[in-house]
């Protein structure tokens, strides 16, 4: 579609009706995960509808702000003076005022980039102007307090959002447990992890949610259901009921990297690696890219728990997953969303089970198990070359 677009000569926009071009910002916005392929595509469009004078609607310019700011995993002051100064044409030169959305991207930035109070700023900013926060940006106030490593205060955004009169599932509670642990409260965190499991259990009306998609749709529902529903407790409580808030494979990635990294207790990862499989949980590559990166992290050590059998039998438990997803890989490899995705082979995976090996291990099995897995893997000319590069870097 993008590609289709770019092959229209410049002024772009100028040659397609309104209808179409709405349509296409509208396409562009919705992405599994932000990148900076995805931020430049998208901003590059923006620029176009700039250069021919054609107005952009608040939703266009917060999709702008969110990408500006979000396209990294870690947000620095770059993404966050960019995201703001896109805020400020929004309002000064397009002369549009901000919704709660504006609010709770702009929130969201300055909190990731760890800059508190920019994200006090924008709350007093927004309650100043009578704005009521939407179900995003209560849920990001509870992260926020986990950054700042404040449990109480996680404890009491999570109340505020349940008195608001929003509606709970499992992404709000997955935020909460990763608030917990950034909080340093794991303990609390599996609590919480144990409550959603026993309420889950008892709740067999809740709706299957599966795929991105599905949930960035039941987000946009429950937001809507909570503003109507304020002041309907009873009929609250039936939406509430047929919400799942079940763990999913997000909650046990918290859970599995906060013992691989933090913890130490490879045999509670094992247990939650178990119940994945156990409750028909789909296991993404990135559980064991976590486990895997544990053993650089607590390996090497005489007596240490983890040792070159446990990765041993870790990595054969991965290389299983990857055999059984081949077949889908080779299929739908290039379409498929990233979450649906199972077990596979990729620079990234490979230099972390070689980083593994080598810390457990020793250089000359760490060179041996690099034979034996570009043998199982054929990986490209880029893939050989970026593993090699990186191995030699380790060995020194």
């Amino acid at each position: 579609l993008y590609k289709a677009y770019r092959a229209i000569p410049q002024p772009r926009p100028k040659y397609l009706e309104n209808q179409p071009i709405r349509e296409l910002m509208h396409r562009l916005s919705i992405v599994e995960y932000k990148d900076e392929r995805t931020m430049q595509r998208y901003l590059s469009l923006v620029d176009d509808m700039l250069a021919a004078d054609i107005p952009m609607t608040r939703s266009e310019w917060n999709s702008a702000m969110s990408f500006a700011g979000r396209y990294l995993r870690k947000i620095g002051d770059v993404q966050v003076e960019t995201a703001t100064q896109i805020w400020l044409r929004m309002e000064k030169e397009a002369g549009l005022s901000s919704s709660a959305a504006t609010f709770s991207i702009l929130f969201d930035v300055a909190t990731k980039a760890g800059k508190f109070a920019l994200a006090d700023i924008v709350v007093k900013e927004m309650m100043q102007r009578g704005i009521e926060p939407n179900r995003h940006f209560r849920t990001n106030i509870i992260y926020c307090h986990g950054l700042k490593r404040d449990g109480a205060a996680v404890r009491k955004a999570y109340q505020d959002f349940v008195d608001a009169g929003e509606i709970i599932d499992t992404l709000v509670l997955n935020c909460v447990i990763a608030s917990l642990i950034n909080a340093g409260e794991p303990s609390a965190a599996e609590y919480i992890f144990e409550k959603m499991k026993t309420l889950g259990t008892e709740n067999t009306t809740a709706a299957k949610i599966k795929g991105w998609k599905a949930q960035r749709h039941l987000g946009r529902v429950l937001d809507q259901a909570g503003r109507k529903l304020r002041k309907e407790p009873e009929r609250r409580v039936v939406v509430q009921n047929v919400t799942p808030i079940t763990p999913n494979l997000h909650t046990y990635r918290l859970l599995i990297k906060y013992h691989a990294h933090e913890s130490g207790n490879i045999d509670r990862i094992s247990e939650l690696l178990d119940e994945m499989q156990q409750y028909g949980i789909h296991i993404h590559g990135s559980i064991f890219y976590q486990i895997i990166r544990g053993f650089s992290i607590h390996g090497g050590i005489r007596y240490s728990s983890w040792n070159k059998k446990r990765l041993d039998s870790f990595w054969e438990i991965f290389c299983q997953f990857v055999e059984r997803d081949k077949e889908t890989e080779q299929k739908h490899g290039d379409w498929i969303s990233e979450e649906d995705r199972g077990c596979y082979l990729s620079a990234s995976m490979v230099k972390t089970v070689l980083n593994a090996y080598l810390k457990v291990t020793g250089p000359e099995n760490t060179r041996k198990m690099w034979q034996e897995i570009k043998e199982i893997w054929k990986p490209n000319e880029q893939d050989e070359e970026a593993v090699n590069t990186g191995l030699e870097y380790a060995l020194g």
